[in-house]
């Protein structure tokens, strides 16, 4: 019985050396994925891992129970809800908000220029569909409304330091603070790091 198990091991073990198949490194990779695969530049890193800044699958967005959680309810942020007609109040409110974080003419030409230097590759955070209708310009404009929008809210946010008098009731209602909060946290509803820190720098 030993001699037997031996031979049907041994010739397992020669059909195994001689089938077609990665012997080394080279071979391996070559096994793996075939030439037009490296090539192609439809395969990039990019494509594969996906944007930074991704949309809700379809399958969890379509489900009864999420219906209305991953949609914005006061403002949009980002291009996937932007122009949205039931966010259109929320429009006024970022530009009130962004008049008051950027007090002067000259001061908004200053911060839009900022952003304007990285709206490129900030372009490159977002899934190319949400982008189709949304062309460079547009692109950039919307970037720097969010980003100052971002930046005043949270300032309005903090609390009051010593005689300053609480700032965000004189701005905003407090529904719409609690709103706002939410809408920041949504996946779909981000702004890329680098935008916001584009501005951040001119804090410092």
């Amino acid at each position: 019985m030993m001699k037997e198990e031996y031979a049907v091991a041994n010739e397992l073990a020669i059909n195994m050396e001689n089938t077609e198949g990665p012997h080394d490194d080279e071979d391996l990779f070559a096994y793996l994925f075939n030439e037009d695969e490296y090539s192609s530049t439809s395969r990039s890193n990019q494509q594969l891992e996906g944007p930074k800044i991704p949309k809700i699958p379809r399958m969890l967005r379509d489900l009864d129970k999420n219906k209305g959680c991953f949609d914005p309810r006061v403002v949009s942020i980002g291009p996937y809800h932007h122009g949205e007609t039931q966010l259109q109040e929320g429009e006024k409110l970022k530009s009130k908000l962004v008049r008051l974080h950027c007090k002067t003419p000259s001061k908004i030409a200053d911060l839009y220029k900022k952003v304007k230097d990285v709206a490129n590759e900030a372009r490159e955070f977002y899934d190319r569909e949400g982008l189709q209708n949304i062309d460079d310009k547009a692109f950039t404009k919307m970037m720097f409304i969010d980003d100052c929008f971002i930046l005043e809210f949270m300032t309005m946010c903090l609390p009051p330091i010593g005689d300053q008098h609480e700032y965000h009731p004189k701005k905003m209602i407090t529904n719409d603070i609690g709103n706002v909060k939410h809408d920041l946290l949504l996946l779909e509803n981000q702004l890329p790091y680098i935008v916001l820190e584009a501005l951040m720098k001119d804090k410092k």
